[in-house]
């Protein structure tokens, strides 16, 4: 015993116990901490733990109030007995019907010899076995283990590689590894071990495979060490035990009952809302059922140096380990705040024999990690430390109980914790401090539902850390940047005490690869109507704008804008002032912008068809004292100046002008806002130039093009349509306002004006195409570009574009209204068969955009994180609204500012910025994150689908996807659904399909969320009223199954449409339930079925009809 192992891995309880081991004894006494010791053994080291721990081991002793008692049950020895929580969890995780389950909780493991020989190794192995319970203990499916009073011989298999050389010798012993390096037992067949013996050349390889249901760490060094002391000295068993595993659990189910049972229940119970989820990495549904090793070893002296170094921040080394591997999570996590999987060796010692006892003992704590902020390595390090200690103060209510808690809470949702750290740091003595003949040459575990174990282990050779990952769970390359980026950080910790005061330890390379910090570039700074005016001096009698009624020369829109900027004047408007636009899509609205901005006024867009209080808000917000508007638009009021633009005689355009600051405000483009409030974003002549300086250079935008101007004012797409087209003297036509969504009368207004450029969100040009392909109409060659932005962009829209429009170029776009128009840029060459969408691209010029994670660094490639901007085209913020703008607008530790969009991306192998959707439109379904746009694109694939918009409703208090599709042929719900089950999860099908002749759109032309949202819940309220009026008295099977649920669950009723998790049930009662179920039928076989029909559907209505099908086809 010394003071090292005992900060390095022993909360109070431990301290107690192992000082118990060497024969010292703590007591209470009158609140006071007594010992008894035998000579010498109380060293000055285990005096000064005894003081520094002194209070936290008086409230553990304090706490020891009610001892568990064991005892020897000869009668009952061979009758079955309940798993604990960790065997039962891995049982149900290793079928396949589990969610990344599909294998075993196994081990194996090489040792090299100088020679055995296989009788005498054989020999051995069976006196271990027969001295053991739980090596002849076998695991039912549905959930018991039981010792077996006989058993056939154990075998040991030979391989005799001694002719081969020592090349091929390597290529057979790796086949031997491979084959039992992902061994799967059948649990319920005897042996659930197998040791094989390799006689090489020179040596004889033993190899160790063994299910780890049955045994622990700790349980395997002594099998190991038994074996050693048995076939090399040929000694007595020195420990023969007079108690067995199957005494210990019967025992240890009484652990409920005691005060720090309770103490740690409660504990855990009262944290239970604030338990973080798993890290959110990325990963693949297409995972393989084997498991690979990375593995590396700290020197004895980079050891010592992290040991000390540990031990001079107040942190035991294995926090700091914790802290080390959470810092790699965190770099490829979507959060930042997650709970990682902490194995720990629960042998109470409740018997001075339960230490020789071979069997699982295995627990599970829960340790939450929080690596937001900046702070330095030994402070994250401190961190851990404390909620280490506290998890493991309290772990007799374990990993596996609180996982159950929550999914008892929230039964719809998976609670998955697949992030493992294992710590065997001055636990084992292994074979490298003396006590192993065998000298160890390697090995590999896996557990099912886990995607990394990190294992630590310490000896004489320094620190070894494996690294289990399961193969294929990561996309390509993953789990080696990863556990290489883990490498760097742990030899960097080694090096010097100073880098535990940094924040950053290693970092990756990702700051290099997608920084646009070189994006810039000088373009023409000027405001955003000069070149308007510019224009008109250049070319006065050239077409500008054309709506249904007017067709305006350079020269009447800006004498039309100079009436307008008079009439500013004459109501004594001040430069700097808001003034509003409320008018229909028309001519004017280009002679009104044109005319404000003119005055060195910023513009505020306001839709002549909102609501009254809406357009109050707005105007509220502003500070308007003035609208532009026309005729019959907008009622007079004492409150506003109106000013009818129609109303008004030319003025010479030599009143216009163009003299302000290119960093004043432009125009105040308002967007929803969650409370309700619409947020106005301020944008300057100066961001907004920037964008359309760079479209127009990037695609040669001169007089000689045309657009056709769809967005509303309101919307910023209409900026570009306006000083885009127009600032280069080309000319913007204006659909009929009564025509505005009417496809054919925009294919009619492009070949009547020769139009050469689109500007839409991607639902504008998908019904363009749809009316094209209906009327046959002829191509379109004059195209130049078609600017897609604003939503998703279906990954058909572009080609089906270029049948009608061979000569385009494509951009697609995205961006936000608080970063000018636009800030990113793809132009379309070309499908990739691996895109699920169309590529946001890169930063547009003098704009930066990158995907940031919770601390604002940038996501490696291919981990999700939040789209942000930076740049010239950043607004100034949210007029009036400091505490949006400051929530929005963030500057990061190196002092850039970003805007966070509230999309989420990721970067693709092209180092472009792929577009996941919006962070509210990602959702969490039965534990799951998903992007409904993944949804909808699979169920838009389906041959009759035109459209699908799929919706997440909140509907007694339940979250239900909802599905509206639009097809051009009668389709049957049904087939849509067959469709979707080979695409997709079950978890993300739709629950309701609602068919539609169109999908409703808002103004702007995007999808009108909250029409779908009534129309799916009155759809779903109709749905629940049918389903209710079908109820039915239970039938003969459904009574039988809500009497067995009932005596399984330990209930006294059941709703036969209640989810069982809402009863208390978990895997393993689900396990249990199977098996009693399937005695109904009396058939063994129907056990899976009827175990999968519990986990997708656990209902008892469901396990009736299961049962019920399984008889019909018998």
């Amino acid at each position: 015993m010394n003071m090292l192992s005992i900060n390095d891995n022993m909360n109070a309880d431990m301290i107690i116990d192992a000082l118990k081991e060497v024969g010292i004894k703590l007591w209470t006494e009158n609140g006071k901490l007594r010992y008894s010791a035998p000579q010498g053994a109380m060293t000055g080291e285990i005096v000064s733990v005894l003081k520094s721990r002194k209070s936290e081991l008086i409230s553990e002793l304090e706490s020891r109030k009610n001892e568990l008692r064991i005892e020897h049950d000869e009668d009952n020895r061979y009758e079955k007995f309940a798993l604990s929580g960790v065997q039962g969890a891995y049982l149900m995780g290793s079928s396949r019907n589990m969610e990344y389950g599909g294998v075993a909780c196994h081990i194996c493991m090489d040792f090299e010899y100088d020679r055995l020989e296989k009788q005498k190794v054989q020999q051995v192995w069976n006196r271990i076995i027969s001295e053991n319970d739980t090596l002849h203990t076998v695991i039912t499916r549905d959930g018991w283990q039981r010792v077996l009073p006989q058993w056939d011989e154990f075998q040991v298999n030979e391989n005799d590689f001694t002719a081969l050389s020592a090349e091929d010798t390597e290529k057979a012993l790796a086949d031997v590894r491979k084959r039992l390096g992902n061994k799967a037992y059948e649990t319920s067949v005897f042996p659930l071990f197998t040791i094989e013996l390799s006689q090489c050349s020179d040596c004889t390889i033993m190899h160790f495979s063994i299910n780890m249901l049955i045994v622990d760490w700790t349980s395997i060094w002594l099998m190991l060490s038994t074996f050693e002391k048995y076939y090399f000295e040929g000694c007595e068993n020195e420990n023969k035990l007079t108690i067995t595993f199957r005494d210990y659990m019967n025992a240890y189910k009484n652990i409920v009952n005691t005060d720090k049972y309770k103490q740690a229940e409660k504990y855990w119970k009262s944290r239970i809302n604030d338990i973080p989820p798993a890290p959110q990495l990325p990963v693949q549904d297409n995972y393989e059922y084997e498991f690979e090793r990375f593995e590396l070893v700290l020197s004895e002296k980079q050891w010592f140096s992290f040991r000390t170094f540990s031990q001079n921040a107040g942190v035991t080394p294995v926090a700091a380990l914790v802290t080390a591997y959470s810092s790699v999570l965190e770099r490829f996590s979507t959060n930042k705040k997650f709970s990682l999987n902490l194995t720990t060796l629960n042998r109470m010692p409740i018997d001075e024999q339960v230490k020789y006892i071979i069997g699982d003992f295995t627990s599970l704590s829960l340790i939450s990690m929080d690596n937001t902020g900046e702070k330095s390595f030994a402070q994250r390090a401190a961190e851990t430390n404390k909620t280490l200690f506290e998890a493991l103060d309290n772990h007799l209510y374990s990993g596996i109980d609180v996982i159950r808690e929550k999914i008892r809470l929230e039964p719809e949702q998976k609670f998955l914790m697949p992030y493992v750290f294992t710590s065997s740091v001055g636990l084992i003595k292994n074979e490298d401090s003396g006590s192993m003949r065998g000298k160890y040459k390697g090995g590999i575990s896996q557990t099912p539902q886990v995607f990394i174990d990190c294992q630590v282990m310490d000896g004489s050779f320094g620190l070894r850390i494996n690294w289990d990952v399961r193969k294929g769970i990561f996309p390509d390359g993953l789990a080696e940047r990863m556990f290489s980026l883990f490498r760097e950080r742990l030899e960097f910790l080694t090096e010097s005490e100073n880098n535990w005061k940094q924040s950053s330890l290693v970092e990756t390379d990702e700051k290099d690869i997608f920084s646009d910090a070189d994006n810039y570039e000088k373009l023409p700074e000027h405001l955003l109507h000069s070149e308007i005016l510019k224009a008109g001096k250049l070319n006065p009698e050239k077409t500008a704008v054309i709506d249904s009624e007017n067709n305006w020369s350079y020269a009447e829109l800006l004498s039309k804008a100079a009436a307008i900027a008079l009439e500013l004047r004459k109501n004594n408007v001040s430069e700097g002032s808001n003034i509003a636009v409320v008018m229909p899509k028309s001519a004017w609205q280009a002679a009104a912008v044109t005319a404000i901005l003119s005055e060195n006024c910023a513009y505020v867009p306001i839709d002549a068809g909102h609501a009254v209080n809406r357009r109050n808000m707005i105007l509220d917000n502003a500070g308007i004292n003035v609208i532009v508007s026309v005729s019959g638009c907008i009622e007079e009021s004492d409150k506003y100046t109106v000013i009818c633009a129609d109303r008004l005689a030319d003025a010479d355009t030599g009143i216009l002008k163009a003299d302000g600051d290119i960093n004043s405000t432009a125009y105040i483009i308002h967007t929803s806002g969650s409370t309700g409030t619409p947020k106005g974003v301020v944008i300057t002549h100066k961001g907004a130039v920037n964008t359309i300086e760079d479209i127009n250079r990037r695609f040669g935008i001169s007089s000689d093009d045309s657009i056709l101007g769809l967005s509303q004012l309101n919307f910023d797409l209409s900026v570009y349509d306006i000083f885009g087209v127009l600032s280069a003297g080309g000319t913007l036509i204006y659909p009929d306002e009564k025509k505005y969504s009417n496809p054919s009368h925009w294919a009619e207004l492009i070949e009547k004006h020769n139009i050469t450029l689109w500007n839409s969100v991607p639902a504008f040009a998908q019904m363009l195409c749809s009316y094209l392909n209906s009327s046959k109409q002829t191509e379109y060659k004059n195209f130049k570009a078609v600017m897609l932005s604003g939503d998703w962009i279906p990954l058909e829209l572009p080609d089906n574009l270029i049948k009608y429009m061979p000569n385009v170029r494509i951009a697609c776009m995205g961006g936000a209204t608080e970063a000018s128009i636009w800030s990113n840029i793809h132009e379309y060459k070309g499908l990739k068969p691996e895109w699920k969408s169309i590529p946001y691209g890169r930063a547009l010029l003098n704009q930066e955009m990158y995907v940031l994670d919770e601390n604002l660094n940038i996501c490696p490639y291919g981990v999700t994180g939040e789209i942000c901007i930076a740049g010239y085209g950043l607004a100034e913020g949210y007029l009036n609204d400091r505490e949006k703008t400051d929530k929005s607008f963030v500057t990061s530790s190196d002092g850039k500012r970003f805007y966070k969009t509230g999309d989420m991306g990721r970067y693709n192998s092209d180092n472009e910025i792929e577009f996941l959707g919006r962070l509210d439109t990602q959702v969490k379904i039965r534990g799951h994150r998903i992007e409904l746009g993944e949804i909808e694109s699979c169920i838009k694939s389906y041959e009759s689908v035109e459209n699908a918009v799929v919706i997440l409703v909140k509907a007694d208090s339940a979250a239900r996807l909802t599905a509206f599709v639009k097809v051009s042929e009668n389709t049957d719900e049904n087939d849509i659904r067959k469709y979707a089950e080979d695409y997709i999860p079950d978890y993300m099908i739709p629950e309701c399909f609602i068919f539609i002749d169109e999908i409703p759109l808002s103004p702007n032309g995007k999808t009108d969320m909250h029409k779908l949202n009534d129309m799916a819940l009155k759809k779903l309220s109709e749905n629940k009223k049918d389903k209710e009026d079908e109820k039915k008295p239970l039938t003969e099977t459904e009574e039988k199954v809500s009497a067995i649920v009932k005596e399984t669950l330990g209930i006294e009723s059941v709703d036969p449409d209640i989810n069982l998790y809402e009863y208390g049930a978990n895997s393993l009662v689900m396990a249990q339930l199977a098996g009693n179920l399937a005695e109904i039928i009396k058939d063994e076989t129907a056990f899976d079925s009827i175990l999968m029909n519990l986990f997708e559907n656990p209902t008892v209505r469901s396990a009736a009809s299961a049962i019920d099908e399984i008889n019909s086809q018998s």
